[in-house]
């Protein structure tokens, strides 16, 4: 049996419902295309926010030894042996 042999046979009440389920599975079609659609752009998002943090936690080492080596540079060319942290940076005393 067709949609359209039910709908004649139907009563007004039955085709008011019937019209309501259409219109809810369309709408849940549109929305599962729209969160697979989410999801791809989530996990794009995941993956380029990955290499990111790979690119920057490589830069912020090279500078961690690039400052280390300006420093020993510096304080040979000074006389001075001192040590240098993070955590003292700051407090440099320059002879």
């Amino acid at each position: 049996m067709q949609f359209k042999e039910v709908e004649k046979d139907a009563s007004p009440f039955e085709r008011e419902v019937m019209r309501y389920l259409r219109n809810l599975a369309a709408k849940f079609h549109y929305l599962a295309e729209q969160v697979q659609t989410l999801q791809a752009t989530v996990l794009s998002l995941g993956h380029a926010n990955g290499t990111a943090y790979k690119q920057v936690k490589t830069v912020i080492n090279e500078l961690a030894e690039s400052t280390s080596t300006v420093v020993d540079d510096l304080s040979c060319a000074m006389g001075t042996m001192r040590t240098v942290g993070w955590d003292n940076y700051e407090d440099l005393e320059i002879s």
